[in-house]
């Protein structure tokens, strides 16, 4: 999971962009207003797990084709469930996606990989599962693959407010709404029915923004990182 120290480098990259390369508008991810930018240069392990999921994208073309090219048994049941969701209501799909995820053990990244941040693309998350971040980018492929747009998600970071730690989730808008994907409930809810976030950042594959709260509601504290550093 993101740490503070990479959360305050992203605010510092954005800020020392010019006043022409941000935009401001869009979303209102739990009501802050958001700025633009369409590079993703100051995060690396995303750019790193963009990469590794274009390189993949004939791996999971060839499992579809056989079950024999599938890379794991995790990507066999990942095509599985994507097979199943085609052609349902986006409803139910994020549904589908979001239980399936889900149902991966959460595993840390320095038990996992020795490092104490990394982003899993989807065939290293199915081999070995992951942390908030990893079922967030695993989820977002997901609904790609099942035709979603690229503006129809986003990654979002967020510091829970009640347990003081950093998280990831995935938001989703569809029409008006925004809807969440948290790795922590398997229920798929609207923004306004998730209360403990504060975010800070979100990103899609082409671009990033950074999220600020309104005047007039109370600024977000700096996250209290625990001994492990990070959240779920």
């Amino acid at each position: 999971m993101p740490k503070l120290r990479h959360i305050a480098l992203l605010g510092a990259a954005l800020a020392a962009l010019a006043p022409a390369a941000l935009a401001v508008g869009g979303w209102r991810i739990f009501g802050t207003v958001e700025f633009r930018s369409d590079s993703l240069k100051a995060l690396p392990r995303w750019e790193r797990a963009l990469v590794k999921i274009n390189e993949e994208r004939p791996q999971y073309t060839a499992c579809d084709d056989h079950e024999k090219n599938c890379t794991s048994r995790g990507m066999v049941a990942w095509r599985a469930m994507l097979k199943s969701a085609k052609g349902r209501p986006p409803e139910e799909q994020l549904r589908i996606v979001n239980r399936f995820a889900n149902a991966w053990d959460y595993r840390t990244d320095d038990t996992v990989w020795m490092k104490d941040d990394f982003w899993a693309s989807p065939s290293e998350f199915l081999k070995f599962s992951g942390d908030c971040e990893d079922y967030s980018i695993l989820k977002l492929v997901s609904l790609r693959e099942l035709g979603f747009a690229a503006d129809d998600a986003r990654i979002v970071i967020v510091r829970d407010v009640l347990r003081n730690i950093p998280h990831a989730v995935l938001a989703v808008k569809m029409a008006d709404k925004i809807f969440i994907m948290d790795s922590l409930f398997d229920a798929v809810l609207p923004q306004e029915s998730v209360m403990q976030y504060a975010p800070q950042y979100s990103i899609n594959e082409t671009s990033r923004w950074v999220h600020v709260a309104p005047l007039g509601l109370a600024a977000s504290k700096p996250f209290a990182i625990d001994k492990n550093g990070g959240g779920q």
